[in-house]
């Protein structure tokens, strides 16, 4: 049981409850799957509805980025759910990558992806080569 347990649909202000509703909806639509535990880090930002308000604008943003294609969006979030070790994470973020056209043999092998033979340099698969935003300056 956690130490802590999330604010309920029953005892949320309004925009919470819509922020759950779009949620279940979204998640539902990318993993195939409806599960009472995946709203568990969004009823913990509901206690400060500010931090919810500024979280949600933070996803749609996010969201709309289109710098990646799904295929390397999916490996970039993986691999950052396994760098930080958020199990939460690690199998949403597989469900998400399945239905972008992942396979079981790539995200198994994504923890050791520079040896794998499913990752190349040459199809661009994966780089370990750090690159600038074009639009930032280093100093």
């Amino acid at each position: 049981m956690p130490r802590l347990t999330g604010l309920s649909d029953r005892d949320a202000g309004l925009g919470a409850k819509i922020a759950y509703f779009f949620t279940k909806r979204r998640f539902k639509q990318m993993t195939g799957l409806e599960t009472a535990t995946m709203l568990e880090p969004l009823r913990m930002y509901a206690y400060i509805p500010k931090l919810l308000n500024a979280y949600g604008r933070l996803e749609l943003a996010e969201a709309k980025m289109d710098i990646l294609s799904p295929r390397h969006r999916a490996l970039a979030e993986l691999k950052s759910a396994m760098t930080v070790r958020c199990e939460y994470c690690i199998d949403l973020g597989s469900a998400i990558a399945r239905g972008w056209g992942l396979t079981d043999e790539e995200l198994l092998a994504l923890s050791d992806y520079q040896n794998a033979t499913c990752f190349s340099t040459s199809t661009g698969s994966y780089s370990t080569t750090p690159r600038r935003s074009a639009g930032r300056r280093s100093r």
